[in-house]
């Protein structure tokens, strides 16, 4: 009896030992390839001790699901046998026991499972994790409704990153500032039956007046074949309203005048920081003004001095509530000047008048004062060429009469 024990316990050891004598091996332990390309897994085996009449082992391919492991290709000899799986006839063995996948897709993903079972030869397993790699399509969608500043927090957009896998990890940026992932994202995540991954990442934030100018963006990490790679979506902007808190009427027209003169056409313009613009009234001395009013300006044409006067603006709020303690209103005293250079040219032209009037006046007197002078010299000149004619009566006998002899 103790001879028979003795035997079956030597036995034992002897099997345990055949049976921890195959080796498996599959190349590569580790898989990254990009979708659509073929995976190639190749399954070896080593023998402790060859015998002569070992049968050929039976070599199995396997897949885990849930929490068992489902065959996908089996061979013995010349046997080969695909099993029905979610592979379909897109798998196959290559020389000795290599698994080939093509077409492949990021569900294939997972580990694969070579087994190797020689009899009492023993047997053994190893396995290869495949990763299937996707890069992502990104759509971003904004909110085109206007928001009101620092009032809720509201949904600023949508990244939308779809047919990517694994999962990739999204950060939101508000111009090249990142956001908190916990504080301001949401994200959905859905397979589709091929193991396509789509996120849905929204950001939630309360917008300032000051982010009426910023951008925001999405990016994407996910991985590639040997590396992490990254991915900006598009940027887009949101309609931040807010009311205005300062409020300038300026003259406008003359540019850069701080004073306007008499016979200017003048515009004066409201200026205020409200998004959307604000609508605007005008006073002169708390009365309304309607005439030459267009919008934001105000028009007075051909101004004289009797408009001098305290002009002022009122600026309206359009959709957000107003400031809190009433509207917002600007003041300016325009100044209205008299005008010189009319002064000065009615001056001119009245001393103008004068001097032509005095001129002519003197022209007459000494035109007079010629004549007369004129007339008196040629009086003169006649009488001395009388007093030069010798008189017929004169006692000097003439050349031409004979002298005359009394008897």
């Amino acid at each position: 009896m103790g001879l028979k024990i003795a035997c079956c316990f030597l036995f034992a050891l002897a099997t345990q030992r055949v049976a921890g004598s195959i080796v498996v091996t599959t190349t590569p332990a580790t898989v990254d390839i990009e979708v659509g390309e073929s995976l190639e897994v190749k399954c070896s085996w080593e023998r402790g001790i060859s015998r002569v009449d070992s049968n050929d082992p039976h070599l199995s391919w396997l897949i885990p699901i849930a929490n068992t492991r489902k065959r996908i290709l089996y061979k013995q000899g010349r046997i080969e046998q695909v099993d029905e799986s979610k592979f379909g006839d897109r798998i196959s063995i290559q020389d000795e026991f290599t698994l080939v996948i093509n077409n492949t897709i990021p569900s294939d993903s997972g580990y694969f499972i070579c087994t190797v079972s020689a009899g009492v030869e023993g047997a053994g397993e190893a396995k290869t994790r495949v990763n299937v790699c996707s890069p992502p399509q990104v759509q971003i969608i904004g909110k085109h409704e206007p928001v009101q500043a620092n009032k809720d927090t509201v949904e600023i957009g949508i990244c939308v990153t779809e047919k990517v896998f694994p999962l990739p990890n999204i950060t939101w940026y508000k111009n090249t500032t990142p956001f908190d992932p916990e504080l301001h994202q949401r994200s959905v995540v859905e397979y589709d039956e091929m193991g396509f991954i789509t996120v849905r990442s929204s950001l939630n934030y309360k917008p300032q007046k000051a982010d009426r100018d910023a951008t925001y963006h999405c990016r994407i990490s996910y991985k590639m074949p040997g590396l992490i790679q990254t991915m900006d979506s598009q940027r887009i902007n949101i309609i931040v309203h807010y009311p205005a808190e300062r409020v300038e009427l300026v003259i406008w027209e003359p540019k850069g005048a701080t004073h306007v003169t008499e016979g200017d056409d003048v515009v004066l313009r409201c200026v205020a920081d409200a998004n959307p613009p604000s609508t605007f009234a005008f006073y002169n001395n708390g009365t309304q003004i309607l005439d030459g009013v267009i919008g934001d300006k105000m028009a007075l044409d051909d101004i004289g001095r009797s408009q001098m006067a305290e002009y002022s603006c009122v600026a309206l709020t359009n959709f957000v509530a107003a400031v809190p303690g009433g509207q917002l209103e600007a003041k300016l005293f325009l100044d209205v000047r008299e005008d010189k250079t009319t002064t000065i040219i009615i001056a001119v032209t009245v001393s103008m008048a004068v001097l032509i009037a005095t001129a002519t006046v003197l022209g007459l007197f000494f035109t007079k004062k010629l004549c007369f002078a004129s007339k008196g010299d040629q009086r003169k000149t006649e009488d001395d060429k009388e007093e030069d004619i010798p008189m017929k009566n004169s006692t000097a006998p003439h050349e031409s009469e004979p002298p005359i002899y009394e008897a």
